[in-house]
């Protein structure tokens, strides 16, 4: 008899679902949860933090580049270094050299008249601005301004000597910028350098001829400045004559006062070149060496 099945094929039976499918299966499950579980909570509630956590990083960068200038200067201030060089990011925020700040170093008598020999300068600030936030440079000391106030950062340069020598030595150290160009930049890298221009030193009246010395300063920051100086052995802050934008202190070692004046140059030129973003220019106050 003949078998007449001829081409028919035998078709095998479909194969249960294998350990190696399920696998893959819940791998794809898994890694489905896995970006939806990350990404719904950065949609939900990450964008704040994000930029939250952005600007902590550039202001916390801001007040790093800020204190290495500080470093910078008070070498320059120490007579360590004539000249100097700090790269800055400013990561979106604003940079500025600004005319804002006075220091007077007066002799008065017992009326409060200025006798003989005065400084008054105009010292300038180097500031930078981020988010309502501000940390700055000026006449030796490094601050930092926000929402709640002002604060000190490190001391002013102001030496005092107890004892037989009863001695000051008030350092006032001077930024000229550019009148017509304050702001600098928004972004990039700048190169800040810094070149002493000027040195001098007065000798305040002995202590027979005036009845005290006094510090004064007018500033945006008269809260860092007034807390900075208070913590300065040999310094009484005037609590009835300082105001949120001036400062006036006594100089309590008066016997031997001196007051040593930097002058000092700032060019900002962009740091993959170009020209200096601010010229050099003086903004600075004349040496007053009357009593008016």
């Amino acid at each position: 008899m003949i078998d007449e099945r001829v081409g028919e094929s035998t078709v095998p039976p479909p194969k249960a679902l294998g350990m190696r499918g399920v696998s893959d299966v819940v791998g794809y499950v898994l890694v489905f949860a896995l970006i939806v579980g990350t990404t719904l909570p950065i949609l939900a509630v990450g964008s704040p933090a994000l930029e939250d956590r952005r600007d902590r990083v550039h202001a916390t960068g801001g007040e790093r580049a800020v204190a290495a200038f500080d470093e910078q200067m008070g070498a320059i201030e120490r007579s360590e270094a004539q000249q100097g060089e700090t790269l800055m990011r400013l990561g979106g925020g604003e940079l500025a050299v600004e005319p804002t700040t006075t220091v007077t170093v007066a002799a008065v008598d017992a009326a409060g008249r200025r006798i003989q020999t005065h400084v008054t300068r105009r010292v300038g600030s180097v500031v930078y601005r981020y988010d309502g936030a501000v940390s700055g440079y000026e006449s030796g000391l490094r601050f930092r301004t926000d929402s709640v106030g002002s604060a000190p950062r490190d001391r002013p340069p102001i030496a005092t000597l107890g004892g037989p020598a009863n001695r000051t030595v008030v350092s006032v150290v001077v930024v000229r910028s550019a009148a017509e160009a304050a702001a600098i930049a928004r972004s990039g890298t700048v190169r800040v350098r810094t070149s002493v221009v000027d040195r001098r030193r007065l000798e305040l009246p002995a202590v027979a001829a005036h009845t005290a010395v006094r510090l004064r300063v007018e500033s945006p920051r008269a809260e860092a400045w007034a807390d900075a100086l208070d913590a300065v052995d040999g310094v009484t802050v005037d609590e009835s004559a300082t105001t949120p934008t001036e400062v006036v202190a006594t100089l309590d070692r008066d016997d031997d006062v001196s007051v040593r004046v930097i002058v000092v140059e700032v060019a900002v030129d962009s740091a993959v070149g170009g020209g200096p973003t601010i010229p050099p220019a003086s903004t600075d106050v004349p040496l007053n060496t009357g009593d008016g």
